[in-house]
């Protein structure tokens, strides 16, 4: 079979590559799609350190399941299915409460040196597949793993009925929590970003106030919508100083604050916001078996436009030529999906 193999920094080749069999308990699928995450560029420019060559990246995709392994009872061949990407133990102390994201023995796929959905077949333990509604298209099954993060998030944010919230970044996952706290009945929702195209394509989805921090003065913004001292909620999707510190800054006092960006190791705020307002900051990682599942339903419900933020389906075969362009910067794309076996 063929799969993108990382075998170091700007170095992907598609490659021929041993074919997968599934084992006791296992499903073996053909991938359809199979989303570019901002993890998997990091991965691929050597900046990130969690990618080892030889191996195979990707863990946000979609496919049809094409052989059953021995004592499979949830599947039948042919059956679509989207996956949860994370192999979890079942037994620390995290999982026995829920908390499978940190589970102390996970396994990620497409991380470190656990080969990933960048290839034509894949393996998993039914235990991690989900199968899709037949309104659920397998572009959107392909979206059910960023659409677990930010479920994740706005799950750490709520209440979120009838108050108001800023969200700091637009790119996948700020956008689906553009849509999430849309649904769930937020009164205003304030977005910030430097990228015109992602602002218009929030207002889109939900947005009612957007400012590009560039060019636009956020105080005033608030002001003039009567809200400057009445954020509820902050949500940053970023993980950079200016939009932590901005979600610091304009969340009211004793507000809830989400920190789900993870781009920056170290960043600098102004604690004394912090401790004089009794502000609350939650770090939001990954998703659990409950937000998969919530986020699927969501998507059978046809409450969230989720497909709305992809902005581009390219070959297997042009992928490595498309993690280049993403890296070099100055792209307009959000979510760039790779039909694997197109």
């Amino acid at each position: 079979m063929k799969a993108l193999v990382y075998e170091g920094p700007h170095n992907m080749p598609l490659r021929d590559y041993p074919m997968c069999y599934p084992e006791a308990g296992q499903v073996k699928i053909k991938v359809k799609y199979c989303g570019i995450c901002g993890s998997d560029l990091h991965g691929y420019t050597g900046a990130s350190g969690r990618k080892i060559p030889p191996m195979v990246m990707g863990h946000e995709f979609s496919g049809v399941v094409t052989e059953l392994g021995k004592g499979v009872k949830k599947f039948k061949v042919g059956d679509r299915v989207s996956v949860l990407p994370v192999e979890y133990c079942c037994e620390c102390e995290f999982c026995k409460r829920g908390a499978v994201n940190i589970c102390a023995n996970r396994r990620n796929l497409g991380v470190l040196d656990v080969d990933g959905a960048f290839t034509e077949y894949i393996c998993m333990n039914e235990k991690f597949v989900y199968a899709l509604p037949d309104n659920v298209s397998d572009e959107e099954g392909a979206l059910l793993e960023p659409l677990s993060v930010a479920h994740h998030a706005v799950g750490l944010a709520q209440p979120i009925e009838n108050n108001n919230v800023l969200i700091a970044g637009t790119g996948t996952i700020g956008l689906l929590i553009v849509m999430l706290v849309k649904a769930a009945g937020a009164a205003k929702i304030v977005v910030t970003d430097l990228s015109e195209d992602r602002l218009s394509l929030a207002r889109k989805l939900g947005a009612d106030i957007t400012v590009n921090p560039a060019v636009q003065d956020l105080d005033a913004t608030l002001k003039e919508a009567g809200i400057r001292n009445n954020i509820h909620v902050a949500i940053e999707c970023v993980g950079a100083t200016p939009t932590c510190q901005t979600t610091v800054d304009y969340v009211k006092i004793q507000g809830r604050i989400v920190w789900v960006g993870n781009a920056a190791k170290m960043i600098t705020v102004n604690m004394q916001n912090i401790v004089t307002q009794e502000l609350k900051i939650f770090g939001s990682y990954a998703f659990t078996e409950e937000d998969f599942s919530s986020s699927l339903r969501l998507l059978a419900e046809r409450k969230l436009p989720a497909a709305e933020i992809i902005t581009r389906i390219v070959t297997l075969e042009h992928a490595t030529e498309t993690f280049e362009e993403l890296t070099k910067g100055g792209s307009k794309d959000i979510k760039v999906l790779v039909d694997v076996n197109g």
